[in-house]
């Protein structure tokens, strides 16, 4: 009996416990505000303010190898597996079983916590969404309305609320099952299918937000691919918009048989913007200013506004295949000759080579910040900058008028660099050495929660600290790209 005991033990798996030995352990300042507990750290969402944040965290050794350990590889992350908490303020924060939807103006959440559906909205109390039947939800871009699906006998449908005051409208996708939605300036985008299962999409995935394993993009379907249906976020019937250009505030704009681009409202009255003899593309618009460039026939950029005459810009691009759906603003940039990038200024009507690769990270009115290279560039007006140098591929993150383009901090309200990511001298490889933060968030009031340790790419090693960007380099606006 004593060996068949013995031998039961021996076969039995350890279940995961709390980590003695931390691969990566965090070195954070004395006094500081700390973020989480020790381990392998993701943030996935954080408040503007700083007081809550939503991490992902390796506090076990699920793998049992003595140490709790995660990195990231070209297929996903491996090591000890991820578990979901939420911090209020600081600390190591409370368990939750999942992180559902995040709210893109980082107010809200939708998370899974002893499993139901949760609406985290502080400083008011949680929302039951399971308690009103959600079997899911998405935030509206604005952040100020939630969408959620539920089942109403054997149909689907879809209701919007107005996280404010709470009121709701039920919206009726039409008949099928809902493949999947998402929510457009004032639209709701539902993916229609006839039956359960007639559309099936075979993939490796994520079970949870939270996960450790393998990310792989390769997928493969069958079946009839859904219908997509376009659904009023005020109210209103699911209606089937052929040849679809984009979503344009309350408007759509769409393309006719005959060619010309025709705004067309929720009631389906339309109205022709863009002209068939212009046999264009869209290349950027605004929905605000009620604005669309084209790209007419030979890549003549032209403005066209609903009841105001044509405006030519007075220069042309290489001629694009295909409308762009993106919201671009003053700025347009071009691939060029050779590759070599082109900034394009809408207002003023002029056009520069660069001669660099370039990217986007932010416009509005007449600042545009852009990635050139190995720099950082503010483009106001007529106008560039080089704010300082940045990491070819840098980490992008956004809170208030903050913007973190590894490893440089701008202010977007002056168009100004205004610190870079500090860095601490620690033991790395045996050898003591200045390391730079892995920053995971910013704050409106323009700090930075990072960690310190592990590779650039990994999570960065737990608990989390809030801390102030260091001082420029005096060098910094002599990078070049």
């Amino acid at each position: 009996m004593r060996y068949a005991l013995l031998i039961l033990v021996l076969v039995m798996p350890a279940a995961a416990q709390p980590a003695k030995v931390v691969a990566t352990p965090a070195v954070t300042a004395a006094g500081a505000v700390t973020v989480g507990a020790a381990g392998p750290t993701l943030v996935e969402a954080a408040a503007e303010d700083g007081s809550w944040i939503a991490l992902c965290q390796a506090r076990a050794d699920t793998d049992h190898d003595g140490v709790v350990y995660v990195r990231s590889t070209n297929w996903g992350l491996t090591g000890d597996q991820l578990a979901a908490y939420l911090v209020a303020g600081s600390g190591d924060g409370s368990a939750i079983d999942d992180i559902l939807a995040n709210d893109p103006s980082n107010r809200r959440l939708v998370i899974e916590r002893n499993k139901r559906r949760l609406l985290f909205q502080p400083p008011e109390p949680e929302l039951d969404l399971t308690a009103l039947g959600a079997t899911s939800a998405q935030f509206e871009p604005s952040g100020d309305r939630l969408v959620y699906a539920v089942h109403a006998g054997k149909a689907e449908k879809l209701r919007v609320r107005e996280l404010a005051t709470g009121h709701e409208v039920e919206l009726d996708p039409g008949p099928g099952v809902i493949y999947s939605y998402r929510v457009e300036d004032g639209w709701v985008i539902a993916e229609m299918v006839a039956n359960k299962g007639q559309w099936v999409v075979n993939a490796s995935h994520r079970p949870r937000r939270c996960w450790v394993g393998s990310n792989s993009d390769v997928s493969s379907s069958s079946g009839t691919p859904p219908t997509e249906t376009l659904l009023p976020l005020g109210g209103g019937p699911a209606r089937v918009v052929p040849d679809l250009i984009r979503t344009f505030g309350t408007l759509l704009l769409r393309r006719t048989k005959a060619g010309a681009i025709v705004t067309e409202g929720a009631n389906g009255a339309t109205h022709e913007l863009v002209p068939a003899t212009c046999a264009g593309f869209v290349v950027s618009s605004d929905p605000t200013a009620g604005s669309v460039i084209v790209a007419c026939k030979g890549g003549q950029l032209i403005e066209y506004r609903p009841g105001v005459k044509p405006r030519s810009i007075g220069v042309a691009i290489t001629p694009p295949t295909a409308d762009e759906a993106s919201e671009k603003g003053r700025f347009l940039f071009d691939g060029g000759k050779d590759g070599n990038s082109v900034v394009i200024d809408l207002k003023l009507g002029t056009k520069r080579e660069t001669g660099f690769f370039q990217n986007l990270e932010y416009a509005h009115g007449d600042l545009a910040i852009v990635q050139r290279g190995n720099s950082v560039v503010a483009i106001d007006g007529a106008h560039e900058r080089v704010l300082g140098a940045v990491e070819r591929y840098p980490t992008t993150l956004r809170a208030g008028t903050f913007l973190y383009l590894e490893p440089v901090l701008v202010d977007l309200a002056t168009g100004q660099a205004v610190g870079v990511a500090p860095s601490r001298s620690m033991l790395q490889n045996g050898f003591k050495q200045d390391v730079v933060a892995n920053v995971k968030a910013v704050s409106r009031d323009g700090r930075l929660l990072v960690g310190f340790g592990g590779g650039r790419y990994d999570p960065a090693p737990g608990p989390l600290e809030w801390t102030l960007p260091a001082a420029m380099p005096a060098d910094s606006a002599k990078a070049t790209p």
